[in-house]
């Protein structure tokens, strides 16, 4: 056997200089020999046969001592990994935060879970799961036992029941169970209820564990404080077999707000066990409808806080509003409502609505403000204190009409919070007079505001219809000219005023991303009238004009601040009087603003 130069021998053992010492290397056999066709005669069969046995031999010497090693190496990492532990439990004993008190943790643990809209929200859409307290259980018995001892962080639910890959029951018991008897706040949201052929099967659709996630959600149903339905009114007829089997029976008893996104153009004969739930659910206030039924589903007589989208009709609406003698706040967002031509000559009196505190009012259709007729004739709201009025397509010369301002003045309400969106749309014709006229016309019936909020949003624009910041700027000039104390008035000036009551102003605007939104006569025009409402100029007039104690400037597009920085050095002198005169004020340009 022909023998190689003997390998190194390995040290195992630096202290006692224990020896690995490989035996003799053969060569190995040429390559180009083993892709030859050459067949090995006997002689080399038997020489290479004899190799082989020695080096099986020394392998398994290698082996043997490779597998020693390893129980070393395996002894010393546990050994290492004990030591580890030790060090860090060692550490956490002596952590800073073992000496805050469990009300101190308890404190914090609320905060950072609560401050989330739900403790637990599951998404597959997004493929997100927010489970903050369940979280916090796992980082250490301690604060294990005080994350369960707080049952208010396991109570809210977002539950995204659309595509869900696997069976979260596990997960809804522990926070069923942690959560001990308290009230519960539940979302239940279908991501894919446009994306799926409405007649398909709605339980194949939601599939196994989203059937599941639901009937758990609602099976709790006498726990439910405010409950979010965002899916097909299918839901219901397929949950029907399992309803009658829930423990305790189904029913609201501490169900206060009930947000409804699904369809009600027609009621199953399957999911009246639902509705009719909601119907008897005594503590209900707060309703916010996407659609609204010719079927009585909700208890309209005990809601104080209506919220209601895509209403078909004003005459719809109207017989609602007569079923709502405890309303404090209303909504109403107008889409493509009809209106019935027989109601334009309805000589009815006006409902009352003798609680209603808060109106908001949005407008999406191309009549404005002008749908609303029939609603501002048809009702009297003697104590509004809140107005609000968003109209993405009229302008506000169209607000005049339409009995907006004949409810107002019918109402004598004592507003005193008055917000008015709209979008940079004026007449070809005397624009800014145009828009002048009409805000002092809405102000001259508004006497008690003290808080109004402007917003004018040329984003709102015709589709095709770039605007231009004239148009901005003529809106807003006609706003801020409505406004100033003219100096040299008599004494008394209130009766003669508009908005004596003023005490805070905002104004918003959102031009398109290039365009300014301001310019030097806007600014003018609006430091002079905050100027002749501030403290040191009034006080020359009638104590009971309010002086102005803040103003804002919010213009948010796409230009950086040196643009603005330029527009406004020239009127920093003016602020720092009004500063003086201690007037607070917040001016935001540009992108910083948004």
């Amino acid at each position: 056997m022909q023998e190689q130069d003997k390998l190194d021998p390995t040290v195992l053992c630096e202290k006692c200089k224990d020896l690995f010492i490989p035996h003799t290397v053969y060569p190995p056999i040429p390559l180009d020999v083993i892709r030859s066709n050459l067949i090995p005669s006997k002689t080399d069969i038997k020489h290479v046969a004899a190799i082989v046995e020695v080096e099986e031999t020394e392998l398994e010497q290698y082996e043997s001592e490779l597998a020693r090693l390893r129980r070393i190496m395996d002894k010393l990492e546990a050994e290492k990994s004990a030591l580890s532990e030790r060090i860090e439990r060692r550490k956490s004993w002596m952590s800073p935060i073992r000496k805050l008190p469990n009300e101190i943790l308890d404190i914090i643990m609320s905060a950072t879970c609560l401050s989330n809209r739900y403790t637990l929200s599951i998404s597959p859409k997004t493929n997100t799961l927010q489970a903050y307290p369940y979280n916090l259980s796992h980082v250490s018995s301690h604060w294990r036992s005080i994350v369960t001892s707080c049952p208010r962080m396991w109570t809210s639910f977002h539950v995204d029941v659309f595509g869900l890959r696997r069976d979260i029951q596990p997960l809804l018991q522990v926070y069923l169970k942690n959560s001990r008897d308290l009230p519960l706040r539940v979302r239940i949201v279908d991501s894919g209820k446009w994306s799926a052929d409405f007649g398909e099967d709605y339980a194949n659709h939601l599939g196994l564990n989203g059937v599941s996630a639901c009937s758990t959600l609602l099976s709790q149903s006498t726990r439910i404080q405010s409950l979010t339905m965002d899916v097909r009114g299918q839901i219901f007829s397929v949950l029907r077999p399992t309803s009658s089997s829930w423990d305790p029976p189904f029913a609201f008893p501490l169900l206060r707000t009930f947000h409804n996104y699904t369809n009600l153009t027609h009621i199953a004969v399957g999911s009246t066990w639902f509705w009719n739930a909601i119907l008897a659910a005594p503590m209900l206030n707060s309703l916010a409808a996407a659609f609204v039924s010719r079927a009585k589903v909700y208890p309209f007589a005990q809601i104080t806080s209506l919220v209601l989208m895509h209403i078909s009709s004003i005459r719809v609406l109207l017989r609602i509003l007569v079923q709502c003698p405890n309303l404090k706040a209303l909504e109403v967002r107008q889409d493509r409502m009809t209106v019935d031509p027989e109601i334009l000559n309805d000589t009815r009196p006006p409902t009352t609505l003798s609680n209603l505190k808060h109106l908001t009012v949005i407008s999406r259709h191309e009549n404005g403000p002008a749908g609303f007729y029939p609603l501002f004739k048809g009702i009297t709201v003697p104590i509004l204190n809140d107005l609000t009025i968003r109209s993405s397509k009229i302008g506000i010369h169209d607000w005049r009409s339409g009995g907006f301002l004949d409810m107002v003045q019918r109402s004598s309400c004592p507003m005193k919070n008055l917000t008015i969106e709209l979008p940079t749309v004026v007449p070809a014709q005397s624009a800014s007079m145009n828009t002048n006229e009409a805000f002092v016309e809405i102000f001259s019936r508004c006497p008690m505001v003290a808080r109004l909020r402007i917003i004018i949003h040329q984003h709102h624009l015709p589709e095709g219809d770039e605007g231009s910041d004239d148009e901005t700027h003529s809106v807003a000039l006609g706003l801020l000219s409505a406004l100033p104390i003219i100096s040299g008035s008599p004494l008394d000036t209130s009766s003669s005023t508009l908005c004596p009551k003023l005490r805070m102003f905002h104004l918003i605007i959102y031009p398109k991303p290039e365009r300014s939104g301001v310019n030097d006569n806007t600014l003018d025009a609006l430091f002079r009238m905050v100027e002749s409402r501030s403290r040191s100029q009034l006080a020359l007039l009638a104590e009971s004009v309010t002086p102005l104690t803040y103003f804002g400037l919010h213009v948010s597009n796409n230009l950086t601040d040196e643009h603005y920085d330029a527009l406004l050095d020239p009127f920093q002198p003016r602020l720092d009087t009004l500063e003086q005169d201690r007037m607070a004020y917040e001016i935001r340009l540009g992108k910083t603003s948004s």
